[in-house]
């Protein structure tokens, strides 16, 4: 039988929204106090148009790219701190992989572009406190040679431009035009819930593959520790989904909702959002990963943990779906890890860095 992810996720990275983004907050607030027509938020009249909680989007954005960027930086060889940013047009972008950028490389980035900064409130807001920053510069997205370019979809928004593989290697070709050779994509997606699946992503990834297949010099990042076709698509595993194995590439993040910044305004304490989202991240030809053991890979639900053993389902390096069985008794490495141990910390999505010289390399696949 099938196997569906926890509606609750199992993640060990708790997001938090940096404190230093309550200004912006408040901006997005004012704005959608000005769109609804509302003079005091706390007595709202009758009669007026509910407000449209612009910033509720913006914060989801912003920790679904948080968790794109904590990942990819996982398997580069060397750190990658990016000097500029791009926020690339798509019906769903709200300015969260910019703002992400700026918290995760306050030093490095000094350059941003968003698509129209006119074009929304949530956007407008954005520019406003971004350009109050005398450190950074804000530029046209046409001139291209940005380091980072991020894109973001939502599940419940289909668009013609991804529907295909020809519509979304197109799509590709644009983004990564506007980027240095050693410059990264990161595309997240939002899915609504566990019971979704995602639209946009599994797209994207085949045209990938199509272009890398023409000779086009890209390289997947994350989540995938492999540069082949995805395991999880339809028809390509189907021994691992009649043994349980997960049917979707996806993912689950914890965002805290402080009272301040809750959705639902007015409760009292602090809330944790269940983000459900898919991924990837791509690069340039200037970009290598680092190698990684065959064993090695994403874990693509929560880890089953049991007295003395721990079971992951794992896509390895070598583009295999596998029902790993991690126990005491592969002991410490020729590294001096334990592979136990490192299976008793790991959570959905993580990279779990496989069975290393001296702790064996098979174990119930």
């Amino acid at each position: 039988a099938r196997r569906l992810p926890s509606p609750v996720p199992s993640s060990s990275r708790l997001i938090r929204p940096d404190p230093q983004l309550e200004s912006l907050r408040d901006a997005l607030r004012r704005a959608e106090d000005k769109a609804a027509g509302h003079r005091d938020r706390r007595r709202p009249r009758s009669g007026l148009a509910p407000r449209a909680d612009l910033h509720v989007d913006f914060f989801r954005q912003y920790a679904l790219f948080t968790r794109a960027f904590m990942d990819f930086g996982e398997r580069l060889a060397a750190n990658h701190e990016p000097a500029s940013v791009l926020e690339v047009d798509t019906p769903t972008s709200v300015g969260g992989g910019v703002a992400a950028a700026l918290m995760r490389w306050p030093d490095t980035v000094g350059r941003y572009a968003l698509p129209n900064p006119s074009a929304s409130a949530t956007m407008h807001a954005l520019d406003g406190e971004l350009r109050a920053a005398s450190t950074l510069d804000r530029v046209d997205p046409t001139h291209g040679g940005f380091a980072l370019a991020c894109a973001s979809f939502d599940a419940s928004q289909p668009s013609a431009a991804t529907s295909t593989a020809a519509g979304g290697a197109e799509r590709l070709r644009q983004w990564m035009a506007l980027l240095k050779p050693e410059g990264v994509l990161a595309v997240v997606e939002h899915i609504p819930g566990p019971e979704h699946a995602p639209v946009h992503v599994p797209v994207l990834r085949r045209a990938l593959m199509d272009l890398r297949e023409s000779g086009e010099p890209l390289t997947i990042l994350a989540p995938c520790a492999h540069q082949l076709a995805c395991p999880l698509d339809a028809g390509a595993d189907a021994r691992g989904e009649a043994r349980g194995l997960p049917t979707q590439c996806r993912f689950a993040q914890r965002l805290e909702w402080r009272r301040d910044m809750r959705p639902g305004r007015g409760q009292r304490g602090n809330a944790f959002e269940p983000l459900h989202f898919a991924y990837l991240v791509v690069a340039g030809s200037g970009v290598r990963p680092a190698p990684a053991q065959p064993t090695a890979g994403r874990v693509l639900s929560p880890p089953r943990k049991r007295s003395g053993h721990v079971l992951m389902d794992v896509c390895d390096g070598e583009g295999a779906l596998r029902d790993i069985v991690v126990s005491r008794r592969h002991g410490a490495s020729l590294d001096g890890t334990s592979p136990y141990r490192e299976a008793r910390k790991s959570s959905w999505g993580d990279f779990w860095g496989g069975f290393h010289g001296g702790a064996g390399s098979e174990a119930g696949v």
